[in-house]
């Protein structure tokens, strides 16, 4: 991309501004205005301030502030920039030219570039109504802006030669010269008229141009060959070949074909003065412009289907030239990051949506990449922060490639992104919610370990899982004995029978509660008021055990029924217990079973009492 001293530079060295539009640029305008049908089209140089509109038809203005061209913004542009309705378009609402006169609608303009790569204008065309811009006439439209470009380049002497296209030169001596340029390009129409347009000679490619043979075409007036839609009056510029003003001129003609067709056909034309051996007139080479049109048009139809398969996806596309500079940004971009195209086309990357702190990395990495080093992203998704136009940062995924540069684009790198702000958003929440998993895990945790009650988890074998301290302590058994094993293990052998009501448990019935004594590691019975509870979303199940420590009321109980059936001094059965076992033995007897009852007197058991004690 040129910078805007070199073109400026470019511009000035051609010296055509301010100047009076030639005769060959005026018929290029009506051309373009013919082929738009549209009555307005005009060169347009783009100078530091000014734009200079150096050959127009339609329009009385010579001249117009830059910041209001349109055509400054061509000057951008790889190709054609097409606005359909100026009027609608937010980058030239408020234009003066849009609101005021000429009341621009429709506009279409090619960038002027010089052989050097300098854009220093547009060849442009613009009407009042709105409307699109067909390939075709896009194409003509850089092609004869191609061909403005080579006559402000020929006329400066600023034209590369190899860049000059091959032209009838007067100072040839004869028509063999001219036909000795010819050698070799099979395909270049070469003519001779009489001054007034008569043609006198045509070669073979001529002829096949127009679909004739060369007999057929000796002898009939040129303008009978040019399309009734393209009726020029060259005459001027034939007038000033003839009296040496100028050497030749290159222009563009509409010429008919046999079938009616329209040919668009690029002229080189000299005048040949009279010799020894011949009369004057005129000669010219032709070149068909018709397979470059055809060409050019399928690029354009390919760039415009290429712009509305971008355009209507629903992720950004950014394309961007080896030194970071836009070249390409479609509508969900401007969506996304809040650049228009029109913004974003031109500037750097960097600028536009790379976070400051992030721009050397950036730039760093692009250079690198393109000295052949390594990276770590071409070709990879990876997430990054962009920064929005209004400051604020998007998250957003790409997988960025490289690209070959070839005609009308700059190579570089391409990328479709994806706003994944939602994403991260929904990621945030979900380590969140986890976070919050684990921390209510935890507290679950220590509640388990801190309970009051002597509490398990255990599989649907019944073998332990988890243990908590109290746990351990009720079974005086450590931890990492505990773990692994049975339930049934530890329960005193006598209440396996019962304790079979709370292995019920873990194919999903619920019994009542049950009372079981357990034994310790030193062989003690302790009893225990056992409840278990299954966790109906675990995978697989588990049953939670809960043992309440019965060992002090059941103590105390027992102590109570002592009081109750012994006496107090002497620890003997009393005389309560005795009838209830009379009771009970009767209550058997009735049964089928024999009872005695045999009754034992000591005399003087008081006095022994008193006097040895219940010792003796």
């Amino acid at each position: 991309m040129v910078d805007e001293v070199d073109r400026l530079a470019a511009l000035h060295r051609l010296k055509v501004l301010d100047t009076a539009p030639e005769a060959g640029l005026t018929e290029v305008v009506e051309l373009v205005a013919r082929v738009f049908d549209a009555p307005t089209a005009l060169v347009s140089l783009v100078d530091a301030d000014q734009q200079w509109l150096s050959a127009r038809v339609g329009m009385d203005l010579a001249e117009t502030l830059r910041g209001t061209a349109l055509c400054d913004h061509t000057i951008r542009q790889s190709g054609v920039f097409v606005v359909e309705d100026a009027s609608l378009d937010v980058r030239f609402q408020g234009n003066p030219l849009v609101v005021g006169e000429p009341h621009i609608r429709f506009y279409a303009g090619a960038p002027l570039v010089t052989s050097s790569g300098a854009a220093i204008g547009s060849l442009w065309v613009m009407d009042t109504r709105a409307r699109p811009a067909s390939a075709y006439q896009q194409a003509m439209l850089l092609t004869l802006a191609e061909q403005v470009v080579r006559q402000l380049e020929t006329r400066a002497g600023d034209r590369d030669p190899e860049h000059v296209r091959p032209g009838v030169d007067q100072r040839t001596s004869g028509r063999q010269r001219h036909l000795d340029r010819l050698v070799g390009e099979g395909s270049t129409g070469y003519v001779e008229t009489t001054p007034d347009g008569v043609l006198v000679d045509i070669n073979e490619a001529a002829a096949r141009m127009l679909g004739y043979a060369p007999p057929e075409l000796v002898g009939r007036s040129v303008d009978e060959l040019v399309h009734p839609d393209h009726l020029v009056d060259a005459g001027a510029e034939v007038e000033l070949l003839r009296y040496e003003v100028r050497s030749s001129y290159e222009t563009t003609r509409v010429y008919r074909h046999r079938t009616g067709r329209a040919v668009p056909v690029r002229c080189t034309v000299s005048y040949l003065p009279a010799t020894s051996d011949s009369v004057a007139s005129i000669a010219a080479l032709l070149v068909d412009l018709g397979p470059r049109i055809s060409a050019v048009s399928a690029r354009v139809s390919a760039e415009l289907a290429h712009q509305r398969v971008l355009d209507a996806a629903t992720d950004p596309y950014i394309h961007i030239d080896p030194l970071g500079v836009v070249l390409e940004w479609n509508t969900a971009a401007e969506n996304v990051f809040g650049y228009t195209a029109a913004q974003a086309l031109g500037q750097t990357l960097a600028e536009l949506i790379v976070p400051p702190d992030q721009r050397v990395a950036h730039t760093e990495g692009l250079r690198r990449v393109l000295a052949g080093g390594p990276s770590a992203f071409v070709g990879t998704a990876v997430e990054l922060l962009a920064q929005h136009r209004d400051g604020h940062l998007v998250h957003v995924e790409l997988i960025p490639w490289t690209v070959d540069g070839d005609e009308g684009h700059g190579g570089g790198f391409h990328a479709f992104c994806r706003d994944i702000g939602e994403r991260v958003a929904a990621r945030a929440a979900l380590l969140e919610a986890n976070e919050g998993l684990r921390r209510g895990q935890q507290r679950l945790e220590a509640a388990f370990e801190a309970s009051a009650t002597a509490d398990a988890v255990v599989d649907a074998t019944g073998r332990f899982l988890r243990v908590n301290a109290q746990l351990v302590r009720f079974l005086g058994r450590p931890r990492e004995e505990l773990i692994g094993r049975s339930l049934t293990s530890v329960i005193y052998p006598p209440d396996l029978p019962t304790a079979a009501k709370v292995l019920t448990q873990l194919s999903g019935r619920h019994p009542d509660r049950l009372e079981l004594r357990f034994t310790t590691a030193e062989g003690q019975v302790r009893w225990g008021l056992v409840s278990a509870a299954s966790t109906d979303d675990a995978e697989p199940p588990r049953v939670v055990v809960r043992i309440e420590d019965l060992q002090a009321s059941k103590d105390l109980e027992f102590a109570l029924a002592r009081l109750k059936n012994h006496d107090p001094v002497t620890g003997l059965p009393n005389r309560a217990l005795f009838l209830e076992r009379v009771h009970q033995a009767l209550t058997d007897a009735q049964e089928g079973s024999p009872t005695a009852v045999l009754v034992l007197e000591v005399d003087g058991l008081r006095t022994l009492v008193d006097r040895e004690g219940f010792a003796a």
